[in-house]
């Protein structure tokens, strides 16, 4: 048995980032007083499944890039943002 902390040592990853897999659903552990613990065998399927699937799953719901109230792109939104911060007074339009 592992605990929480030395499990995300093994995977590199936090210990939160495991709590919040384990509340999801996606990682099986056992709750031994104040301590989550987890098997090296749920370990190894958990990283064997989950680990480099960087992302939403395929097919999941709201995969389309998000609009801003004014119909631009968040990245434009940011961009246009930097921009108007980095330029001098004579720059502006």
């Amino acid at each position: 048995m592992l605990t929480l902390a030395q499990a995300a040592a093994i995977l590199g990853r936090s210990p939160d980032t495991l709590r919040r897999q384990v509340h999801n659903g996606r990682l099986r552990a056992t709750l031994i007083g104040k301590t989550w613990v987890v098997t090296e065998e749920e370990l190894e399927r958990y990283r064997a499944e989950s680990l480099g699937h960087l992302g939403r799953p395929a097919g999941a719901k709201d995969s389309a890039p998000r609009k801003t109230p004014s119909g631009h792109s968040k990245w434009s939104e940011v961009k246009r943002a930097r921009h108007e911060r980095d330029a001098g007074p004579a720059d502006r339009t």
